[in-house]
C-alpha cells in the first residue's frame, strides 16, 4: 500500500486531478464512450435511454430532434464509473489516503464504465454522496 506521510492537502488534490486527466484517454473509458455512440457526436445514455449531442452545430441539433423528439438534449456526455473511484466507506483520510485502491477503481476495465447523460449523472453521484454522509455520521 502506498502511503505518503508528507503530502499535505493541496498536493493530494493535484495528485487526484492529474490521475483524472489521465484517466481521460484511458483506452476501456473510450471504448465504453464508443460503446455509447449512435452517430456522429450523439450518444445514448445507459441508464435512462435518452439521446446527447455533444455537438455544436443547431442545425444537427434540430436534425436529431426531428429524428428522435423530445428524446434529445444538447448537453456534454458523461462517462461514469458503475462502482464509484473512492467507494462510499472512504479510502481514508488524506494523510492515510489508500492510492493502491484509487488507481485501481480509476483504471478499470471497460464493464466498469458506463456512459449516461447529466441528469442521471447528477442523481447517481448525489446518491451516492448520501450514502457517503450516513457512513461518515455513524462513524463519529
Amino acid at each position: 500500500m502506498l502511503i505518503c506521510y508528507y503530502m499535505d492537502r493541496k498536493t493530494h488534490n493535484r495528485l487526484i486531478q492529474a490521475a483524472r486527466r489521465i484517466s481521460m484517454g484511458w483506452k476501456p473509458r473510450v471504448s465504453a464512450k464508443q460503446r455509447c455512440k449512435v452517430d456522429k457526436a450523439l450518444y445514448q445514455c445507459e441508464l435512462c435511454n435518452y439521446y446527447v449531442y455533444e455537438g455544436k452545430s443547431p442545425v444537427t441539433y434540430d436534425y436529431y430532434l426531428q429524428l428522435y423528439g423530445d428524446r434529445v438534449m444538447f448537453d456534454n456526455f458523461h462517462m461514469d464509473h458503475k462502482n464509484p473511484v473512492v467507494p462510499v466507506e472512504g479510502l481514508g483520510t488524506f494523510e492515510n489516503y489508500n492510492w493502491n485502491v484509487h488507481y485501481k477503481r480509476l483504471f478499470c476495465s471497460d464493464e466498469n464504465w458506463q456512459g449516461i447523460c447529466k441528469t442521471c449523472h447528477e442523481i447517481k453521484s448525489k446518491g451516492e454522496n448520501k450514502q457517503r454522509k450516513l457512513i461518515k455520521g455513524k462513524k463519529k
